[in-house]
Order: structure tokens, then sequence, then C-alpha cells
């Protein structure tokens, strides 16, 4: 009895003293965290997720390489983003610019050689934009006394969509001609400092002059924009220079979307093509002019403008991926590198600095991450997300195991009296879930281990990292900003220095403090454990293939339709697509449950540089794919469609798809429908379906020999489904009827049956 109490006692004592070491070791681990970690200042939160989960404790390896992150490698790194081709398109999304800063990037992980030895794979990717603008040159000459002094002059990226707004902006009126054909003017000077000096030049000969016009008569936030700028185009002028003026106080004019489109500028059509530039005031210093007053010295200038547009423009992606200890599941950290025609120091070359910065650190301190790591530079996010959207096509095996894409973009520097602070905007789940989603919960733990409480919001495609949400691919921008900032006039564009001259390093350095701290939260995630990263299953029994291979636009596939994309995730499918100019071959579809053929669309609408069509071959082989019980979904369009149904330029290619459908005795006919009566006799997939909505002015009509019109009459159809040998086609006469709103799916029983179609 003796033994056995001895036996117990010094059990009890060892478990207690187990536990006492236990204890010690989490605070003594917890207080080194905190003091090896440079604090931070709590920072106010738009809305607060509670905690659910135990409390995480960095590993060794989080804390290591969250100390080696050095500001002054970053801020290096923006130096060099913000120097190509400077005045010069900058990093533009399509042009030379943004060419340089990826090559840049490129070289720089190719110095890593610890990377290199333990298996880091970089990727180069092109693909193309509907319109980029390059800036070969715009310079302006002022005439002071008898010297000629050049300013540094920019001209803007204008319409990203519409080719009527934005023709007159190139030199020689020719898409595509990207030989140099400067434009050269020299005239007088035409002061338009404000409303009275515009209208004081009304009905005056002021015909081929050169206007030098106070930006904020023509800023997108001005009530009088539009009018200010029919008044100055009825004036003749031979050029116009939009001038801007660096400013922090909320409401003054500090030239915010300039760049884009010379502000109003860009919802016109310009009547001629003229040179349409713009120079900041800050460079007449060198002049000694300081305002408009000082600006009355200037008396002649001489305009020289080279600038061609594409159509389409050739854009790319940076993906590197660094192998973790267990390749089974993956993160993605990423950042567009690409700038709205400005140096693009906050926007978004802090994001990409970061990423930089994290491979480089993981080089250093030669770390490696628990499980895959994905980091991605994408290419012209500013012209609509185009990089992430079409990273989706080209990575369905990563897109299956991947738990969770971090997305930078980006820092910003708040007008003088607004607060800001390191924001997790969240695009995979609403508001009203945040609290208890996983994912969310440990970026916020992630964040007050940094010392500070980061803040949380909801927007579907506010970044590149919406594009993942399609994928069922929980996701978050980090970015620096605050609810008040977003109600200023022009929200955290116009209040944070975002599309403006004025985002610069010199900016970006007074906001260092929140820099670190972006770049550090970014850097947790990097160690993410193989146990803490089951945010997301991808347990899909089935699987569905996209065929994008003739869809070049990454708007019109997977991505840009998330809410159907996960339908069918829900119902159990695992995605694949075959991305734009790959052929289709039998392997691609062998074990597929259901293929999806995406309408035939290619981006030259008028200038036939290329035409994309289905050929024989692809024909037969989803006609063999259907006669041994496969199932097929046709989807046309009429138009190019954007986020959320909106419809852009006329699709020459609606008629391709009859290259597929004609052998099933279906022919698409004409674009356009104002009716679509459904057949009530038989539904079929149309049950529960009360009407269906479409988008008469992109619903491409077509007739049936067979099968069953649960749309239309046989002649005039939008919805059919045909029996081809064991397995059915259906066929969808317009794209935007898988698509929605904001107020969800706007055919949401369509939808649900089509993912449940057996």
């Amino acid at each position: 009895m003796n033994k056995v109490k001895t036996i117990i006692t010094y059990t009890g004592l060892f478990v207690f003293l187990v536990i006492v070491g236990l204890i010690i070791y989490l605070n003594v681990k917890e207080a080194r965290q905190r003091g090896a970690l440079e604090q931070a200042t709590p920072q106010r939160a738009t809305s607060q997720s509670s905690a659910t989960t135990p409390p995480l404790v960095m590993s060794d390896s989080t804390i290591e390489a969250v100390n080696a992150i050095s500001s002054e490698r970053m801020f290096s790194t923006l130096e060099a983003l913000t120097s190509f081709q400077e005045h010069s398109g900058w990093r533009g999304g399509g042009t030379e610019g943004e060419k340089e800063a990826l090559d840049y990037i490129h070289a720089q992980l190719s110095e890593l050689e610890w990377l290199s030895e333990m298996g880091m794979e970089i990727e180069r990717e092109s693909f193309n934009v509907f319109l980029a603008t390059e800036d070969h040159t715009t310079s302006v000459y002022f005439n002071v006394g008898d010297q000629s002094v050049e300013i540094p002059a920019d001209t803007m990226r204008g319409s990203r969509d519409d080719l009527s707004l934005i023709m007159n902006l190139d030199s020689d009126g020719k898409l595509n001609d990207m030989d140099p054909n400067p434009v050269e003017l020299e005239g007088e000077i035409v002061l338009i400092p404000d409303e009275t000096e515009l209208s004081a030049i009304k009905d005056t000969d002021q015909s081929g002059k050169v206007f030098l016009v106070d930006y904020s008569l023509v800023d997108t936030i001005n009530p009088s924009g539009m009018s200010n700028e029919w008044l100055i185009m009825e004036e003749d002028p031979g050029a116009i220079i939009l001038v801007t003026q660096n400013s922090n106080t909320v409401g003054v004019s500090h030239g915010s979307f300039v760049g884009d489109g010379g502000g109003v500028f860009q919802r016109i059509k310009l009547r001629q093509s003229i040179p349409l530039l713009f120079i900041e005031m800050e460079n007449l210093a060198s002049l000694g002019i300081t305002d408009w007053d000082g600006m009355s010295v200037l008396k002649k200038a001489r305009v020289v403008s080279d600038v061609d547009l594409m159509n389409p423009g050739t854009s790319g992606n940076l993906i590197v991926h660094i192998p973790g200890k267990n390749p089974n599941k993956a993160i993605l950290v990423s950042a567009h590198i690409d700038s709205p025609n400005s140096p693009g120091a906050l926007d978004d070359g802090s994001g990409s600095a970061i990423l930089m910065e994290i491979a480089t650190v993981l080089n250093e301190k030669q770390l490696q991450p628990e499980i895959d790591l994905y980091i991605a530079w994408y290419g012209s996010e500013e012209l609509s997300i185009y990089g992430s959207t079409y990273f989706t096509t080209t990575h369905s095996e990563l897109m299956n195991k991947l738990q969770a894409n971090v997305q930078i973009d980006c820092l910003s520097h708040p007008m003088d009296g607004l607060p800001a602070y390191v924001t997790l905007m969240f695009s995979h789940i609403t508001g009203n879930s945040l609290s208890t989603d996983p994912f969310v919960n440990y970026l916020l733990q992630r964040g007050e281990s940094l010392g500070f409480q980061p803040g949380t919001t909801f927007e579907p495609f506010a970044s590149d990292n919406g594009s993942l949400s399609a994928f069922n691919i929980p996701n978050v921008n980090i970015i620096y900003e605050s609810k008040e900032m977003n109600e200023v006039s022009g929200g955290v564009w116009v209040s944070g220095h975002f599309h403006d001259p004025y985002d610069t390093v010199e900016l970006a350095r007074e906001e260092e403090d929140a820099f670190v701290n972006m770049a550090k939260l970014a850097m947790t995630t990097v160690f993410i454990t193989t146990e803490q990263a089951g945010f997301v299953g991808h347990a899909g029994e089935k699987k569905v293939v996209f065929l994008a291979n003739h869809t070049e636009s990454p708007h019109m596939t997977p991505a840009g339709f998330p809410m159907f994309t996960q339908a069918l995730i829900d119902a159990g499918y695992q995605i694949s697509i075959l991305p734009y100019g790959q052929p289709l071959t039998a392997e691609d579809i062998k074990d597929a449950d259901l293929v999806i053929v995406l309408p035939a669309y290619d981006y030259p609408p008028e200038t036939g540089i290329y035409n994309t069509a289905w050929s024989d071959a692809e024909a037969r082989i989803l006609n063999a794919y259907a006669q041994d019980g496969g199932r097929i979904l046709v989807v046309n369009s009429g138009y190019r469609l954007k986020f959320y149904n909106r419809v852009l330029e006329e699709n020459e290619d609606w008629a391709a798809l009859n290259a597929l459908t004609s052998q099933w005795g279906a022919k698409f006919t004409h674009r356009g429908s104002q009716s679509n009566p459904l057949n009530v006799e038989d539904r079929g997939l149309l049950d529960g379906v009360s009407a269906i909505n479409i988008t008469p002015q992109n619903a491409v009509s077509f007739s049936i020999e067979t099968g069953k019109a649960l749309a239309g009459t046989p002649g005039d159809t939008y919805l059919a489904q045909i029996d081809v040998g064991e397995g059915e086609v259906v066929i969808l006469g317009d794209l935007s009827m898988l698509g929605e709103d904001d107020m969800g799916l706007i055919n949401p029983v369509l939808v649900e049956n089509l993912a449940e179609w057996k």
C-alpha cells in the first residue's frame, strides 16, 4: 500500500512538473515573441471578428522571418519599380514599363541561390488584354525668355474597354502601329486656372493654341467637370495640358485619376485627335513658378506626343513556387505589379515589394515553408483584374489544393485628419459570417500577436484576390485604409493617394510602420502549418471541365462567375479549366462528369489580327464524349461580358460555336431577343423555374431540329436540351444567365438545377 502511495505521489509530482514546465515554456515563448517583434501601435478596426479558435503561438521560423524584414530593402525595391518608364507610361498594364518591372523582379529572384537549390521554380505567363496604351514620348517645352525648358509630362491611359472613347489618343490613329509617329505642335499658351477664365474665352478665337487647364476643372469629383470639358473642346485647342497640384486636404483636387483618363476626358469621345497630356505644378519650380499667378510668364509651348494603342495589348504574370515540407497543400501570396499610369509606389509597388521581401528573407534565413508556397506578381490589375483571372485558367491543379490566398493591395497615405489601419478585405465570405470563419480568425490572431488589431471588411472584386472566390478558396486583401477614408468623395482612391501623380516613394516612407506591419502579417501566413491550413477541403468527387480554349477574355471564365462555379463545387465538383489557345484533346475530358463549353470570343473586334475557331477534330472529340454518356453545357454570348453581366463590345465570334452544335442539329442564327417563353409542358432543367432572366442584347438565338426547347421555340431558342447517344447536351444562348448582380444569381434555380444535373 505504501509502495502504491509512493508511486502515485511521484507520478503526481512528475505530472505537476511537466505542466509547470509547459506553462513556463509557453510564457517564455510568448514573451520572446513580444520582445523580439517590433511593437506596433494598436489600430482601431472597422469591425472586429471574435476569435473562436485557441490562441496561435508563432513558430521559431515565423518569428525569425518576421524579425528579418527590412523596410529599407523594401523601399529599395520601390525605388526600382517607380523608375521604369518614368513619365512614359510608368508600369501601365500591358506596356513596356510593366514588362520591365516583371523582368526586374525575375532577375532579383534568380539571384536567390538557396531557394534555387531548394527547388524554387519561376514561371512567366503572357496573356492579352483588351486595350493598352503605350506612351513612347510625351514632352512639353516652355519658352521662358530665351530658354526652352522641358517639363516632365505624361499622357493618360484612357478607357479600358471602349475603342470609340480612346481612339483619338493614338498619335497616328492606327491601332497596333508601334512605329514612331510623334506629333509636334507649337503655339501660344492659353491659361485656364478656373471657371471664370474658362467662361471668358468662350466665343473667342483660340483655335490651335496650347491650353493649360487646372485639373480641378475636369476632375472626376468635380460636379461641373463634364460641362467644363465640353467648353474646353468647343474652343478647338491644338493641345491640352492638364496641370495638377499636390494636396493632402480633403476636398482639394490633387490629380486623382488623371493618369487613368484625364478625369472626365475618359468618359466622352474626343471630337478630334489632339495631344492630351498632364504635368505637375511642382515640376515648374525649376522655372520659378509655384502657382497659377506665376504661370503668366509662360507665353509659348511646344508639345511632342507619340502614343500608340494596342488592341489587344500584351501583359504578363510572374509566379514563383517554393516547395514546402508538405506538398499536398498550398498557400498563395500575391500582388499586382502594374500601376495606373502613375509612379505607383503605394498602388501597388508596396505589395510587389513585400512579395520580393518575403522571398528574400526565406532565402537569407534558409527557411522552408511548412506547405507549398506560391508567390504571384500579377499584370494588368488596373485594367480590370486581368492577371489573376487569367492565372486561375492556367493553374487548375493548384486551385484544387490551394488553402488560401493573401493579396497585398495596398499601402495608402491618408489625407490629413483621416485615420487608417491595416484592414483585412475578404471576398470569399460576407460580413455576417466573418466571426465564424477560421481563415479570418487565423489572420486576426496573427495581427494581435504582431501588436495591432486589423480591421475587417467584405468586398467581392476589390482586387485580385476576388478571382479566387469562384474556386471556394478563402482569400483576403491586406490594405491600409479606414471607413472614414472610404466616405470621402472618390473613396479610398482619392483619400489615400491612389491613381494620382503623387503616389511616390516619398509618401510610402511616411507610412513606414504600416508598410512593415503589412509585410509582417503577410509573412506569418507563409509559415502556416499543415494542421492550421485546413480552411477548405477540396473534396469534390466529380469533375467539371470548362473549355475556355476559345475564350480569350478571362472575365468570361469561372473567375468571372463565382456564384455559378461555387454552386458546382457545392454539388461535389472539382473545377478544371482548359485555357485559351490550347487545342482540345480527348485526354482533357476523358474523366469529366460534366463539360462546359464557354463562348467563342477573341479580342480584336474589327482588326482581323486573328480569329478563334473550333476545329472539326475538336467537334468530333466532344461528340464522342456525348455519345458515350457525357453531359455537355454549351454557352454562347453575343457580346463580351465583364463582372456582374456588364455588356461591352460585340462578339464577332458568336457563330463559331456552330462548328460544335450543328452536329447535334442546333444552329445559332442571330443576336438579340426581347422574349423567351418557357416550355411549361416538359420543364426538365427548368423544374421549379417560373421565369428565365436574360440580357436581351446579349442573347444569341438558335434553332434546333431535335430535342426540347426549354426556353423559346424550336426556331427561336435560348435554352434547349438535346439527347446525343447515351448523353445529353444543353445549350444556353446567353452567358449572363449563369451570372449575378449585386443581389445574387439572376437565375438561382436554373443554376442549382444545372449543378445537380444528372
